[in-house]
């Protein structure tokens, strides 16, 4: 509770704080996930949409078939108005993002 520089407030109180400061982000991590990207982040409570590339390599094959997926799922979640995130050292997914 250090974060609440250890005067936290009554439990109801901390559990609507701790509800509002909450998000929910999907990971898509397969073929089917890129496909339907654009659904995923349209589900009622996801905030935003991560991708997740050490996964779908292994789904879709090499580097350049990746990059455009990412090309694809960041066009498609960002249409939705949400934020898509990519965490990876690859510096050609960073570009695609």
């Amino acid at each position: 509770r250090a974060h609440t520089l250890y005067n936290p407030p009554s439990l109801q109180e901390y559990m609507l704080q701790a509800n509002e400061r909450t998000y929910v982000f999907a990971q898509i991590e397969t073929a089917d996930g890129v496909k339907n990207a654009r659904e995923i982040a349209q589900v009622n409570g996801v905030d935003g949409v991560l991708f997740g590339p050490k996964i779908t390599v292994a789904s879709l094959g090499d580097r350049q078939v990746v990059c455009g997926a990412i090309e694809e799922i960041s066009r498609k979640v960002k249409d939705t108005g949400k934020p898509f995130g990519i965490i990876t050292g690859v510096k050609e997914y960073l570009q695609a993002a």
